[in-house]
């Protein structure tokens, strides 16, 4: 009733004003909101893009571990949301190099665990790469000179990465040594006590009986004091004697380090010494 009335009364001329009026605000209004949007839109979009553009390679200084004799080459960059990584491992030195192929083809665990730290040498959270699956890399000289793999990591993000200014690790992988060389004990000189006369220049002539049911023409040092008088590894025995072999007697009665007493003898081709009491003496005396 009221709005019929107002219409009667104003006529239509006031109402088309007013319906322009609110037509040209809410264009207005539409615009502003549209831009606004817009505008918000693109600040999200800088944002975003500042947050997550990529970030050059790094090769990152080789690390060296002494004591497992291996050495370690990691090149990192950020882009798309992780981190992707190139990592080796090498022998530590040339010389190694046998040895690292031993290592690469055994069944050992070999795995990396790459901590990323800040300046302070604190751990940058979530910037951790774990690393298995290594690959080896044949030469043409047929060995393994190095492990490599390829990856990457969704856990660490840009701005955390940027603050990385070095890393360590933490692995398993089979220790790299240089093998010890074989080492030759040298046999040793039995010193020959009061010996009048050296086996060249002794009148021949003297012989013995073998007596004893088994013996052994056997090396000087044979007759040393410890476990092993020649050394470790190192046979005392020169020739096996059967009861009744008759040996030629080169040397006086010596008393060893041992305290055996023993003859240095000749039978056949073979040279040594044997215990006097195997010995039964002819044509001579013992001394």
């Amino acid at each position: 009733m009221l709005v019929s009335f107002l219409m009667s009364a104003l006529g239509d001329k006031p109402l088309v004003a007013f319906g322009k009026r609110l037509i040209r605000f809410s264009a207005k209004s539409f615009v502003f909101g549209l831009g606004a949007a817009l505008a918000v839109a693109g600040i999200i979009a800088v944002v975003d893009w500042r947050n997550n553009r990529p970030v050059e390679p790094k090769v990152w200084p080789e690390n060296q571990i002494g004591a497992a004799g291996i050495r370690i080459h990691l090149t990192t960059k950020w882009q798309d949301g992780q981190v992707y990584y190139k990592f080796s491992v090498t022998p530590s030195d040339t010389s190694l190099a046998t040895e690292f192929d031993r290592a690469a083809r055994s069944n050992e665990p070999k795995s990396f665990d790459i901590h990323l730290a800040d300046s302070s040498q604190f751990d940058v959270p979530g910037c951790e790469l774990t690393i298995s699956d290594l690959v080896p890399v044949v030469a043409d000289n047929g060995l393994v000179v190095s492990m490599d793999v390829q990856g990457s990591s969704y856990s660490c993000s840009r701005s955390r990465y940027l603050t990385a200014s070095s890393f360590y690790p933490q692995y398993r992988f089979p220790k790299i040594e240089k093998a010890e060389p074989l080492r030759v004990v040298p046999e040793k000189t039995v010193p020959v006590p009061n010996r009048s006369t050296s086996a060249a220049s002794r009148k021949p002539g003297i012989t013995a009986v073998v007596t004893a049911l088994f013996s052994s023409i056997v090396k000087r040092c044979a007759f040393n004091v410890g476990t092993f008088p020649c050394g470790v590894g190192v046979d005392e025995d020169i020739a096996k004697l059967n009861q009744g072999d008759r040996v030629e007697i080169l040397s006086d009665k010596i008393r060893a380090p041992d305290g055996t007493e023993a003859y240095e003898v000749k039978f056949q081709r073979w040279t040594g010494w044997v215990n006097a009491r195997d010995l039964s003496l002819e044509n001579g005396e013992g001394k």
